[in-house]
């Protein structure tokens, strides 16, 4: 049984990997179906037990935020990811905490929210720093360089949109150099990284 529950959960997490690969590739219709279906799985109680339940449904919350933020409609993108985070908070889980709270950081962005977005991402760097997302494996070890990447990457173009270049050149180049130390999770988040870094050098010599 044991064996079926860790194969139910993961059957949910790749439903929920596969509807966000959909929203990016603006296959939306399918993206929801797929979402949808994710929510169902996590309804069978035989399989998922509450703590896992609240896991995934937090994941699932996350991807909804996605879809939304994608769809160019920020407030009901914050209110999915907002709720994503207090679950993962009262799971006591601070890395998905952080993960969602960059996505929330994004979403505030969009909404032309620009401190609070820059406030939220330094609080997830602040974090690092102080050793609160102290991680518990290899597998997380990489998650967590790569959260600080593309908090970085982001923190560079929130500079570049509020006309701090010279950050924006630091932190592009902090996000490419760490972005290298964790390329089996970061390769698809490589191009973007160049292309911001490439801006701001132009920019700055502009």
């Amino acid at each position: 049984l044991c064996l079926f529950k860790y194969l139910w959960r993961q059957l949910v997490l790749t439903c929920n990997s596969f509807g966000s690969r959909l929203i990016n590739q603006q296959k939306y219709p399918k993206a929801l179906e797929i979402l949808e279906k994710a929510q169902g799985l996590i309804s069978y109680d035989k399989m998922v037990d509450p703590d896992t339940a609240n896991e995934l449904k937090a994941f699932v919350k996350d991807a909804y935020g996605h879809y939304y933020a994608k769809r160019n409609k920020p407030n009901a993108a914050l209110q999915y990811v907002t709720a994503a985070v207090n679950m993962h908070r009262r799971r006591n889980d601070p890395l998905n905490v952080s993960k969602c709270r960059l996505h929330s950081a994004y979403v505030l962005f969009q909404l032309g929210r620009y401190d609070e977005s820059a406030r939220t991402m330094k609080d997830i760097l602040d974090m690092v720093e102080n050793g609160s997302l102290q991680s518990q494996g290899n597998s997380d070890d990489y998650q967590l360089v790569l959260l600080v990447a593309v908090t970085y990457h982001n923190i560079a173009v929130h500079q570049l949109t509020v006309g701090r270049i010279g950050d924006a050149c630091i932190s592009s180049q902090n996000a490419r150099r760490l972005a290298r130390l964790c390329l089996s999770v970061s390769s698809r988040y490589i191009h973007n990284f160049e292309a911001t870094h490439k801006r701001a050098l132009s920019e700055l010599t502009s």
